[in-house]
């Protein structure tokens, strides 16, 4: 890994608590898949803005490789989505909820569409340390429970919307996600939602270390869930079947490397309330 305490760099004044610290792991693990031979996905952004950020020492046993390459998987998927959702949509706007030090703009094409980021203002505050708004690209300081941002989004047909949520919604009570695919589905009738999920399973297994970390678990669901939503089309992705040379690697039996074992990422349309 990169030594930052041997570079030009200094670290920032980022006061960050519970949940917004974990933007500073994904990006961790973003920073130093972009320096791999074998790499999933090339990610300069996220490895200079690394080189700036506070360590949390406490979050060194948590952060292990299969968290790394969970999370990057993740975001390779949400990255397929992102481009071919341009790729299908013209005037795309694309929210990202919680996605405080989101590259993904960077990565997918800052010019391809508008890009909003969407975080509370304790991560954002963050983010603007790092990165700046520019044409293509706006920073809003606000809780995605508030519906003040929905009339502060770049105006396109509904359609053209997708909302990205990665790695939030877990952190959220479940009525609060029930009330944002609500507020969403009425507002955006026909745009397209993505958002990424833990199993039950999962969070009976990991609950008390999130709790440890002041980042607890909140939400979770099985695919059987996903209809309650009221959602018109539905895809997901799982976490666990993709890169299997990678997981290889890390002595993962392929018994394990099943969609019933793995965590995973909806791609629904949203449907008129």
């Amino acid at each position: 890994m990169y030594n930052i305490t041997e570079s030009k760099y200094y670290m920032i004044h980022a006061h960050l608590e519970g949940v917004a610290r974990t933007l500073v792991m994904t990006l961790r693990a973003r920073a130093e898949e972009h320096v791999r031979k074998d790499r999933i996905f090339a990610d300069e952004w996220s490895h200079e803005w690394y080189q700036w950020m506070p360590t949390y020492p406490d979050y060194d046993a948590w952060y292990t490789p299969t968290f790394q390459l969970a999370s990057n998987i993740r975001t390779a998927i949400f990255d397929d989505i992102a481009n071919t959702f341009i790729e299908k949509h013209e005037d795309a706007v694309i929210v990202e909820i919680g996605g405080g030090l989101s590259s993904r703009p960077y990565r997918v094409g800052i010019d391809r569409a508008q890009w909003v980021i969407l975080d509370l203002p304790l991560a954002m505050s963050v983010r603007y340390k790092v990165d700046a708004a520019n044409d293509n690209l706006i920073f809003l300081s606000q809780s995605v429970t508030n519906d003040d941002w929905i009339a502060r989004l770049p105006e396109t047909k509904s359609k053209n919307y997708l909302f990205i949520a990665e790695g939030v919604l877990m952190f959220i009570e479940q009525a609060e996600v029930l009330e944002l695919v609500t507020r969403l589905s009425t507002h955006f009738a026909s745009g397209t939602f993505a958002f990424d999920t833990l199993r039950e399973s999962y969070r009976d297994r990991e609950e008390e270390n999130f709790a440890k970390m002041d980042a607890d678990i909140k939400f979770h669901m099985d695919e059987n869930d996903i209809k309650e939503l009221g959602f018109k089309k539905v895809t997901t992705d799982y976490l666990l079947t993709a890169q299997p040379e990678r997981w290889e690697q890390l002595g993962i039996e392929k018994s394990i490397l099943t969609k019933n074992n793995s965590g995973f990422v909806v791609t629904a349309t949203l449907a008129k309330v």
